[in-house]
């Protein structure tokens, strides 16, 4: 029997064909074709039912170690499933989902990614076409997703990404970069600062110029951005830097309300960030 619901409501990610899955690896063989429909090739993907013919997915454990993602070109979204009526849908719970990349190479950083979820809701959707689609229910306050995630990397290949984008940003200003020496510095569990020296360069010009910032994340997980500075002491250098200067003032001295923009059901506590070889942030959901 079809149910009467309005298709352009629902936002759907296609997942084969109808019925549901019943086994393991045919949700995991299905999870397989979604993460390559976006570009994620030789990924590693198991899943486990717990055979009692449930609509839950016990486990969902996704590895993307080895995996590289070289731009954002490397990405694909997600072609929404717009079924012509809904036929069914079926409430299903993904106890535990378990995502792991050591590493995952980033726009040629390697990062290394742990993230453990559980109780995350979602629908089976079956279209009068005959094919199957997810609906996620989304956490609520009354049943929050909790787990634990941890993202790290190392911090020369992180400076030098820095230095690439800092190196486009100046050359928009006509400046050429020839050096840089970043400092990362851990003041805290919760907070860091940046201090860069530029060796800059414009036709047979060549000056030096200083950044510095720093950030912070109090218990409430608002982040402070403050101390961001762009100077020199060469003045017509000085005057070419106000172009990048009015962007990074689009980000300076600003607090931002990170637990605000969580969806209701999303908590996060004990944010940690260690800043030594690697940069390291981790937080634990409630």
């Amino acid at each position: 029997m079809t149910e009467d619901i309005v298709t352009d409501r629902l936002e759907l990610v296609p997942f084969g064909a109808a019925p549901r899955p019943t086994t393991g690896p045919d949700v995991a063989d299905r999870v397989l074709d979604l993460l390559r429909e976006i570009g994620i090739e030789r990924p590693r993907v198991v899943a486990t039912l717990d055979g009692t013919g449930s609509a839950d997915v016990d486990t969902l454990d996704v590895d993307l170690t080895g995996v590289e993602v070289r731009s954002d070109d490397d990405l694909h979204d997600v072609e929404e499933w717009d079924p012509p009526a809904v036929r069914h849908r079926e409430p299903a719970r993904l106890r535990r989902l378990r995502v792991e990349a050591h590493p995952v190479v980033v726009m040629d950083v390697p990062v290394d990614v742990t993230v453990l979820l559980e109780d995350l809701g979602f629908w089976w959707v079956e279209g009068t076409d005959g094919r199957l689609g997810l609906e996620a229910a989304g956490p609520t306050g009354e049943r929050p997703v909790t787990g634990f995630l941890q993202v790290a990397a190392p911090q020369e290949p992180v400076v030098a990404a820095l230095r690439q984008q800092l190196a486009d940003g100046l050359a928009e200003a006509g400046l050429r970069l020839t050096a840089l020496d970043v400092t990362l510095t851990s003041d805290g569990p919760r907070a860091a600062s940046v201090r860069a020296f530029a060796r800059l360069r414009k036709g047979l010009l060549s000056a030096s110029a200083t950044a510095t910032a720093s950030a912070s994340l109090d218990d409430a997980l608002v982040l402070s951005v403050g101390d961001v500075r762009l100077t020199s002491a060469n003045p017509l250098v000085a005057g070419l830097l106000l172009a990048v200067r009015n962007r990074i003032d689009e980000v300076a001295n600003q607090r931002i309300d990170l637990a605000a923009q969580l969806p209701d059901g999303v908590r996060i506590a004990d944010v940690r960030l260690d800043v030594g070889d690697d940069l390291r942030v981790s937080a634990r959901l409630v």
